[in-house]
Order: C-alpha cells, then structure tokens, then sequence
C-alpha cells in the first residue's frame, strides 16, 4: 500500500491494520505478515507492505491465483482510502 505524498504514517498503519483484519478472517488465509513506514521494503513513511500466507492447498478452496484476484477485490476499498489519507 502506498499512500499519497501527504500521507500519514498513522493514517497508513491504521488502514494496514484494517487490511490485514480484513485477510485473517478469510479462510484459505492462515497468516498475514506486514510492514509500515521506512525501512528495507518501504523507502517512505506512507508505505506499507503486506505478505498473505495461505492455507496448504489441499485445505484451500481455490488456487492461489483465485484467492490472490478475490482478496484483491476485498481491499480495493483501502487503496482509494489511502490515495486519499
């Protein structure tokens, strides 16, 4: 996630908190990594990075490209919020 230049960095751990909120309650999701501000994944402050783990695939109810297209309908809510922030 990366937010607009005036963007702050409370602003963007907020809506990575809710992104991530939003991927555990899916099923095929078993654990969600995430990173916010500066630092070796994020060159600036209104940046967030998230890693998705997800379920072995015989557990999962769809392959991951399925998954990956779904969850990213899911927050395409958080971008237009963080482009906003």
């Amino acid at each position: 996630m990366d937010g607009a230049p005036e963007a702050s960095f409370r602003e963007v751990s907020r809506l990575q908190a809710q992104a991530t909120d939003l991927f555990l309650k899916d099923q095929d999701v078993r654990a969600v990594t995430s990173v916010a501000g500066i630092g070796p994944l994020n060159p600036t402050s209104n940046s967030a990075r998230l890693t998705i783990v997800l379920q072995d695939r015989a557990a999962r109810s769809q392959t991951a490209e399925e998954i990956a297209q779904r969850l990213g309908g899911d927050v395409s809510t958080f971008h237009r919020d963080v482009e906003r922030s």
